[in-house]
């Protein structure tokens, strides 16, 4: 939890790349990856990539996918 009293010296955010070495921050993309989980009901997906090109940029895609399913009421 982040405290303006805590001691400076301890870090208060740790990147989720420092868990895993640097050959296992990334891999192929496969088939899988690109799935979408389609929950019923009302869901949002969504999926980014990211992408360093040939000449050195970076590039990200984030594709959003909202769904609100149906309800139906039946009056008698």
């Amino acid at each position: 939890m982040f405290s303006l009293f805590s001691d400076p010296t301890v870090p208060n955010l740790h990147p989720v790349s420092s868990a895993y070495a640097p050959a296992e921050l990334f891999s192929p993309l496969e088939p899988r990856d690109l799935e979408w989980t389609c929950g019923g009901g009302f869901a949002t997906e969504t999926q980014t990539f990211y992408q360093v090109l040939d000449d050195g940029r970076f590039m990200m895609c984030q594709i959003i996918h909202s769904s609100t399913g149906y309800v139906l009421f039946l009056a008698f």
